[in-house]
């Protein structure tokens, strides 16, 4: 990942800006209130884990090629990690999550 990451800002992706959301908002003259995270996951016995990892491997999926021009994995380990990620959702006691930033602000009157 350390390939991939190192990419990020020419790409123009920005890994920490759930960090930067309350400043961004101020640097808009919004004043921020809120900053918080939303979750997103389950668990195998949960009804959504089927869909909360076909959205992780269709995420996977179209990042394939920016992923494989990054040279830090070749397109066969991602294709067998990929694989990997299909089997393991039948796994008893599997589970992920992510989190996402969220920030709110008020424009001044």
């Amino acid at each position: 990942m350390v390939g991939l990451s190192g990419r990020l800002p020419e790409q123009r992706c920005d890994p920490l800006i759930g960090r930067k959301l309350p400043r961004l908002l101020h640097d808009a003259g919004v004043t921020p209130w809120r900053a918080t995270w939303v979750f997103f996951g389950a668990c195998a016995g949960n009804e959504a884990f089927g869909s909360a990892v076909a959205n992780l491997h269709g995420i996977l999926t179209g990042a394939r090629e920016a992923v494989l021009a990054t040279g830090a994995v070749d397109a066969a380990a991602f294709d067998r990690s990929l694989d990997a990620l299909s089997s393991w959702e039948s796994t008893p006691g599997a589970s992920f999550g992510y989190a996402i930033a969220w920030a709110e602000g008020r424009k001044p009157a």
